[in-house]
């Protein structure tokens, strides 16, 4: 086989300078992914520092620095969903049921639970809505002052709590004889019955006094007299001077004073003065 000297070597030179530029364009990439290296900052960061603290219903916030180029990095921290609670307050009112409160001294959220109240209520004086009577029972209430609770209590009939009608008379009472009335009751119709007291007697003359003649005579009756009362009889305190029969009929017999008496049944008596001239 012949080989031409000069194609060999052209092909040579040709050749080398094709390794040369591979080794040149290697070269420039080595150089620039190492420029490339360089340049990316392997950061060194401070340690996380929070402005903002999280709250249980808003989020926190932090941030961090490079101690080799200064770049910072935030972050956001979730909220805690922890409440902080004020002490469990009840309300006013501790007579009746009721709750307790809280509240979160971050976010103002409440809380509420059942409160059983301790029954000791302050009461006002009772008040009757239902007059108890002979046959039904009546009804009282009083209230709380505080919490306007109501209590109520019954009261019971009472036989002697009779609503009367006023006493009305079926005998009449007179000066001699004592009377009788009745009432009833509205409910029950209770009859009741007393005795009523006899009239006080009292008696008035149709003369007081009277003058007469030996021989004259009058009649001495009555004006007024209670009802039912009687004459009993007629006296004369001297018969020498006057006298009266039982019908009061006086009859002057001498000169002189007299007194004619006329006495009821009843006790009751009056006096007249007679002059004889």
């Amino acid at each position: 086989m012949v080989y031409n000297e000069e194609i060999v070597e052209i092909k040579g030179k040709i050749q080398m300078k094709k390794y040369k530029n591979v080794i040149m364009i290697s070269i420039l990439l080595a150089l620039h992914i190492s420029l490339n290296v360089k340049a990316e900052c392997i950061h060194e960061w401070t340690e996380w520092k929070t402005l903002i603290e999280p709250t249980c219903s808003e989020e926190g916030y932090q941030t961090r620095e490079c101690l080799k180029c200064y770049e910072s990095d935030s972050r956001y921290i979730p909220e805690t969903g922890i409440h902080t609670w004020t002490e469990w307050k009840a309300d006013d009112v501790l007579c009746a049921d009721g709750k307790y409160t809280r509240e979160c001294k971050e976010c103002y959220k409440t809380e509420t639970k059942f409160r059983k109240g301790n029954g000791n209520h302050r009461y006002s004086k009772w008040y009757v809505i239902t007059e108890a009577n002979c046959t039904n029972n009546g009804k009282k209430e009083r209230e709380c002052l505080d919490c306007f609770y109501y209590e109520y209590e019954i009261i019971p009939s009472n036989s002697s709590l009779h609503e009367w009608s006023s006493w009305s008379s079926i005998v009449y009472a007179t000066a001699l004889k004592t009377g009788k009335s009745e009432r009833e009751c509205y409910v029950c119709h209770t009859v009741e019955v007393k005795k009523t007291k006899k009239l006080k007697a009292k008696i008035t003359l149709s003369l007081k006094k009277k003058i007469l003649k030996v021989g004259k005579s009058f009649t001495l009756g009555l004006k007024r007299y209670t009802y039912g009362d009687k004459i009993s009889k007629f006296l004369s305190s001297n018969k020498k001077v006057a006298t009266v029969n039982k019908k009061g009929r006086v009859t002057a017999k001498k000169k002189g004073k007299a007194k004619i008496t006329v006495r009821m049944k009843s006790g009751c008596k009056a006096t007249c003065n007679v002059t004889v001239k």
